[in-house]
């Protein structure tokens, strides 16, 4: 009886033998990339602090304090943060490139050193999706596992702490408000993964029939199949493109519930603030800086949001490379068979004769 893992598992498992296999040796790029994530997301929350550091200055009458001082510092945090960002950027998306570059290099070792039955089972195009498109999604889920999970997550995590700083009250509105976006999100990501694989394996059929198409095209032309190969790729094509709006509308779902949970979070907090300045329990300077706040938090919010998606999509792919690396060889050598090491080689010619 076969052991039937749940979906949790799977994902852990494949998310730990990528790490393993191709990531964890680029572990000093990773920490480096950690370190400027980091300084990006501290220089996020400077701004709220400025900003209620400004309005407070001119309501007590600091305006001359002011002009001397906000300008340059909020210049200099810009450039920190705009600096750390590109660095952070480069370091990930070259990161990025590097694995999938890896992986594509075991899959064509894989399938140079695979059996001929291995081979010629499936059209020369569906491997090449699998090396290609596949990998895409990949690439495309390491950059957002990097940017948003980690350093969009570090921002959300300053951001609320310059919020509970500012206003706790207000602060477990907001935080009390964006959870319930959670539980359609994650069903949205489970449907997108199932999406994505079919979406590959239609791939690789549009990918196996233009190859199939191209190298015969000697045969199309000798028996006037034309309009049959054409009439062919373009049920290929209708397919594919059904499949693409299915897979973008499944990502499009996501943004309007957090649009909609971000309008609730505001609407309670501009509410609740409006009744503790009436009360005169806080400043405008505070309120403004608070609500600078939220607006900021907004992008990071809505990139985790959009993440499971991707992330899913990511994960299908590696279950589809996995099962590439993991094609069995029927054909090996015996256990501690000898080396056939040839040092030097000559060809002899003993008591040899020619006749005509």
């Amino acid at each position: 009886m076969t052991e039937t893992k749940c979906p949790k598992q799977v994902n852990r498992d494949i998310i730990r033998r990528i790490w393993r296999g191709w990531i964890v040796g680029y572990l000093p790029r990773l920490i480096t990339a950690l370190l400027l994530m980091i300084v990006v997301a501290a220089s996020a929350s400077a701004y709220p602090l400025l900003t209620k550091y400004i309005f407070n200055g001119l309501a007590d009458g600091r305006a001359d304090e002011i002009i001397w001082l906000a300008p340059p510092v909020i210049i200099l945090f810009a450039l920190v943060k705009g600096t750390a960002l590109f660095a952070q950027t480069v370091i990930v998306n070259a990161l990025a490139l590097r694995v999938s570059a890896d992986l594509q290099k075991d899959m064509a070792k894989t399938l140079i050193e695979a059996d001929l039955q291995t081979i010629t089972r499936e059209p020369a195009g569906v491997f090449m999706s699998r090396i290609m498109n596949d990998l895409n999604l990949v690439r495309e889920a390491l950059v957002r596992l990097a940017n948003n999970l980690v350093r969009d997550s570090l921002t959300i995590v300053v951001l609320i702490g310059a919020m509970i700083w500012l206003d706790w009250l207000m602060a477990l509105v907001v935080i009390g408000v964006y959870p319930l976006a959670m539980g359609p999100i994650i069903k949205i990501g489970n449907r997108q993964r199932k999406a994505s694989g079919n979406l590959q394996t239609h791939m690789e059929g549009v990918t196996a029939l233009l190859a199939e198409t191209l190298q015969g095209a000697r045969m199309v032309k000798a028996y006037q199949r034309e309009d049959a190969e054409t009439s062919r790729t373009y049920q290929a094509f209708d397919g594919l493109y059904g499949r693409l709006v299915g897979l973008l509308t499944g990502r499009a779902k996501i943004d309007p519930i957090l649009e909609v949970v971000g309008g609730i979070a505001v609407g309670g907090v501009v509410a609740l603030a409006s009744w503790r300045v009436a009360n005169g329990d806080m400043q405008v300077g505070d309120v403004i800086a608070f609500i600078t706040t939220l607006i900021l938090l907004v992008q990071p919010v809505r990139a985790i949001g959009t993440l499971n998606a991707v992330t899913q999509e990511g994960l299908a792919a590696c279950e589809r490379i996995l099962a590439l690396l993991d094609t069995p060889r029927m054909i090996t050598d015996r256990q501690n068979a000898p080396v056939l090491a040839v040092k030097q080689g000559q060809i002899a010619y003993d008591n040899v004769g020619f006749a005509y």
